[in-house]
């Protein structure tokens, strides 16, 4: 626990020099997936259904089309970081956060 506002601030500081976009990307990976296993449907299908309102507009399917949005902008985002590395790294880096994936290590 800080003890003073400069101990907060450090430990923020320090906090943030230690994370990196991938760790939110796989966190949002993730839960993506926990959505998906929910509601029997993949992202991409429940946003285009979702946009179409065909679904309603129930909290938690707020929720997830901002998850799957975000999703989208982290995606784009890396692919532009990483546009001049080989394709096979970012597939890799992709393939190794999806639910097969996963569901594979365990």
């Amino acid at each position: 626990m800080p003890r003073s506002s400069e101990d907060f601030r450090q430990m923020l500081r320090q906090a943030l020099e230690n994370t990196s976009p991938l760790d939110d990307f796989v966190q949002v990976i993730t839960d993506l997936t926990q959505y998906e296993l929910r509601y029997s449907m993949k992202s991409d299908v429940f946003h285009a259904r979702f946009e179409a309102g065909e679904l309603g507009d129930a909290l938690d399917l707020i929720r997830w089309a901002n998850k799957y949005e975000i999703y989208q902008e982290i995606k784009a985002e890396i692919a532009q970081t990483h546009r001049d590395r080989p394709a096979s790294s970012m597939r890799a880096c992709v393939f190794m956060t999806t639910p097969s994936y996963r569901l594979w290590r365990s």
